[in-house]
């Protein structure tokens, strides 16, 4: 055989290796669902870090000016003792080397000027304040409702990544809804008509358990070579026990924690993808393909729905997403609300102008200042002078 033809039936046998599925390998068992896991879990951590409030700089930078403006209004006033005593001090910022303004018409003048200036600098941060709070109350509800789309609470949080911090048995309920079995959660038939699949979507988490973490039996490789399913009797619907919660917590740790600050177009980005799983597999289904077009994972039969037996680990949207008035996945709803939910643009706007004002503002009332000073440095007086009498005979 030539040295080419081997080269070729070489790559070719690598190519089948590659491609086909050991023999050995039983369904449910080859990572089906390793895609639509990791679409899933990115989804999840965005939502778990959340969105940082905008314009913190711009915040931090006018209090900044702010400061300025309120040590000026210090040397603006009248009583050169009390102006002593706030630069003794270094109230504000003041320096030491700095002195009350002279008491002339400069200084008057400066005095005057300057604290116009303080009092519509304080009209000038109220506004800042104001939409600061805003922001920061609007971003936390925000992220209430990312959180809410993980586990239905959106007070709730778990940063050990344990699972101790979602799975409790009073938030059960909003986790996995009323009466939650495999039927009502992950979708009952291929034909659902939504009687008997009330809870799908109903959070992040219940589609990651009817994913990766329900199965008849337990130890298949549905989402993670190394975390695995686990018997539908041991990870049940009410978080009585710890099950769930280790359940969750060895897959979750298999998903790489956010970095990059999350925005809108990358939560949509990552719905996108998560969205894109749904009907991927139909092609891989043995009966039923219409069926399959709304299910996300592995079902060995399109019209059996996603009942938890290990041919059939799966969500079935079907109920959701068939009607001509189709309802959207729950937790999508959530993040939606939750991007809807952010501060707007003009908001934002206002505390950079804000912001800016108080920069123009703090750099006029030291202008003024000294001004003053310079302009009492350089006075000359140029008044006649009295001539001294004792003086004045001498020089007769």
């Amino acid at each position: 055989m030539s040295s080419k033809r081997q080269a070729a039936v070489l790559a070719f046998s690598i190519a089948m290796a590659v491609l086909s599925p050991p023999a050995e390998a039983a369904s449910s068992d080859q990572l089906e669902n390793a895609p639509a896991f990791m679409a899933l879990c990115q989804i999840l951590r965005q939502c778990q870090k959340s969105f940082d409030a905008p314009q913190d700089t711009e915040a931090t930078a006018a209090a900044a000016a702010f400061k300025g403006i309120l040590a000026a209004e210090h040397l603006a006033s009248t009583n050169d003792t009390y102006v002593s005593e706030k630069i003794a001090a270094e109230v504000d910022g003041l320096q030491k080397a700095l002195k009350p303004l002279p008491q002339n018409e400069a200084g008057l003048k400066a005095r005057h000027l300057n604290n116009e200036t303080v009092e519509k600098a304080r009209a000038a941060k109220k506004t800042v304040d104001d939409a600061a709070q805003a922001i920061a109350t609007d971003t936390a509800a925000a992220n209430a409702l990312l959180i809410e789309a993980i586990t239905g609470d959106g007070k709730l949080s778990d940063p050990a990544d344990d699972g101790a911090g979602y799975f409790t048995a009073t938030n059960a309920a909003k986790m996995f809804g009323s009466e939650a079995n495999n039927n009502q959660n992950c979708g009952e038939t291929g034909t659902g008509d939504g009687s008997n699949s009330r809870n799908v979507g109903i959070t992040l988490v219940s589609d990651l358990f009817c994913l990766c973490v329900r199965g008849s039996t337990w130890n298949k490789k549905v989402c993670h070579k190394s975390a695995t399913t686990e018997a539908t009797g041991s990870s049940n619907y009410d978080n009585s026990a710890s099950h769930n919660a280790n359940a969750y917590a060895a897959f979750i740790q298999k998903c790489s924690k956010r970095l990059k600050p999350v925005t809108p177009a990358s939560l949509g980005a990552a719905v996108a993808a998560y969205n894109s799983q749904i009907g991927a597999l139909a092609w891989n289904i043995s009966s039923n393909h219409d069926d399959a077009g709304y299910i996300v994972g592995y079902a060995h039969a399109g019209n059996t729905g996603c009942t938890g037996p290990d041919s059939q680990v799966c969500v079935n949207y079907k109920s959701l997403l068939e009607k001509s008035d189709a309802t959207a996945i729950p937790w999508q709803v959530k993040i939606g609300q939750a991007i809807d939910k952010l501060p707007s643009n003009a908001v934002v706007q206002e505390i950079k102008a804000g912001t800016q004002t108080l920069a123009h503002m703090n750099l006029t009332v030291w202008q003024i200042y000294y001004s003053a000073l310079s302009q009492t440095a350089t006075q000359v007086d140029h008044s006649p002078k009295l001539l001294d009498s004792k003086k004045f005979e001498e020089n007769k």
